[in-house]
């Protein structure tokens, strides 16, 4: 319920602030991105104040609804996480529309390192005061954790201010109207609702997936195995490279803008393929290391010595690709004041999943697994109609089998190499290491560092990766720095 509100009350906000600055930025009009986010803030900090409140006043009848009565008490305290949480989106907003990510990743990585301290303390401390206590202790734990990542962005925001509030002052914002921002907020907070709706869509057809499995003759135990297989093992594992995927969105968006807004197209062109670019220098390994090592990962993540889902993993590891390369198209069309486009492709492409599931679940032999080829098949849909859009706004045709051919090439020798270094190293030290699941550990870290070094300094050899293009990946810097002292690149 929490979560529902909250990206309700936050859908698209980030994007649309950070498109709206990274234009007056372009233009140098300084006060005029003050202006824009003095007016967001106060638009949206309104509607999650209301929704806090809704939450808390409600919390006991939702939770009553929802045969869960105890746990009116984690929404109470939930609900002035809401309130934290939309100044933090506003001011990522802020920062990424400057195309500084620096706050925005330091701030979400101390949100998540006081969640999870905040977590463990709290619950030891209320549980013994009752089970629903210690729930309500992890709630605690998230709100403070929310109002961390607020201060800490408002503190980076106020520093900033001192010292750019000479430049600021000589700027001036006569064309922005208050009206014609809340406006042009609104033109993206729908289409983000919609995509909501569209990801949330893609997870509820999986909830289809066990009683089409009981249809075509599997047990209900069996099926509801199969189920759990499918959305732990399997999605959480896949969800992790995505986590990249979805940030090279958030970043083309201002850079896109920017672009567009002082009408070079050059630059707009470049900012277009170096974002495909280093979604398939960082994608296309991850899938294949993903499909090549799918059981140890399985073993080492969940401590699950049989692998279940390796096989799963194994078939949808691919999705990555088509995910990202949806996203960064996402980024592209949302920059190119075309928000509404991505969303409607993309639940397009779920209603060819939802077909997909329904007449291939009931086999018994592909079971779970026609939820795998219904998304490959429905992001394939939304990724070659973003496409053909991308081209029709732009004019820009992006050449994947030239842009792809060498992180393709790279990544096949890093997945051989993967495989070959696990499986050495498993034999050589079966004997030696007892318990199965440290072999596996130890292996299966051995084996990444390799394959990876492997990776990169064959990628580097053929030329296809560059310093430019090393600076736009996570930690950019210090690869850059190393990558050159180890005559990489």
């Amino acid at each position: 319920i929490y979560i529902f509100i909250y990206l309700l009350s936050t859908a698209g906000i980030p994007v649309a602030i950070s498109k709206l600055i990274s234009e007056q930025e372009a233009v140098g009009n300084h006060r005029g991105s003050k202006k824009i986010l003095k007016v967001s803030a106060v638009f949206i900090i309104t509607i999650s104040c209301f929704l806090a409140i809704f939450l808390a006043l409600t919390s006991t009848y939702i939770t009553k609804m929802l045969k869960q009565p105890d746990a009116y008490l984690m929404l109470i305290v939930l609900s002035p996480a809401l309130l934290f949480t939309a100044i933090s989106s506003v001011l990522r907003g802020y920062f990424q529309g400057k195309l500084n990510m620096i706050p925005t990743a330091i701030s979400q990585v101390l949100e998540q390192l006081l969640n999870s301290i905040l977590t463990v303390v709290f619950v030891a401390l209320f549980i013994k005061y009752g089970v629903d206590k210690a729930a309500a202790g992890s709630s605690l734990a998230t709100t403070i954790s929310a109002i961390g990542a607020a201060s800490f962005l408002l503190y980076i925001f106020l520093r900033e201010k001192r010292e750019e509030k000479n430049n600021v002052e000589n700027q001036s914002d006569n064309q922005l109207r208050y009206i014609h921002i809340i406006k042009r907020i609104l033109t993206y907070v729908f289409p983000a609702i919609l995509g909501l709706v569209a990801l949330n869509t893609n997870e509820l057809i999986d909830l289809a997936l066990v009683p089409r499995m009981i249809e075509g003759g599997i047990s209900q135990v069996k099926a509801t195995e199969l189920y759990g297989v499918f959305t732990t093992q399997y999605q959480r594992i896949l969800n992790l490279p995505l986590i990249i995927g979805a940030s090279l969105s958030m970043v083309i968006t201002p850079a896109i803008s920017s672009a567009e807004a002082v009408k070079d197209f050059g630059l707009l062109k470049r900012k277009v393929v170096e974002g495909f670019k280093v979604s398939g220098i960082t994608m296309i390994p991850a899938a294949i290391g993903l499909a090549v090592l799918s059981k140890p990962i399985i073993v080492f993540v969940f401590f699950n010595t049989a692998g279940k889902g390796s096989d799963l993993m194994t078939r949808g590891s691919w999705l990555v690709i088509f995910m990202t390369f949806v996203y960064v198209q996402s980024g592209v069309l949302n920059g190119i004041n075309k928000p509404h486009i991505p969303p409607i492709n993309l639940l397009i492409g779920m209603g060819i999943k939802v077909v997909i599931v329904y007449f291939l679940t009931v086999f018994p032999s592909i079971n779970v697994k026609s939820a795998i080829i219904g998304s490959i098949v429905g992001f394939s849909f939304a990724f070659i109609r973003n496409h053909y859009y991308i081209k029709k706004y732009t004019n820009i045709s992006v050449n994947y089998l030239s842009l792809l051919y060498k992180p393709v090439i790279s990544s096949i020798i890093m997945g051989i190499v993967a495989y070959l270094s696990y499986n050495g190293l498993y034999m050589l030290f079966d004997d030696i290491i007892s318990q199965k699941i440290v072999l596996n550990d130890i292996c299966l870290i051995i084996s990444i560092i390799v394959s990876a070094l492997v990776y990169v300094f064959i990628l580097s050899k053929i030329k296809g990766i560059d310093s430019n293009d090393v600076l736009k990946l996570p930690l950019g810097r210090k690869l850059n720095t190393y990558m050159k002292k180890f005559k990489f690149i």
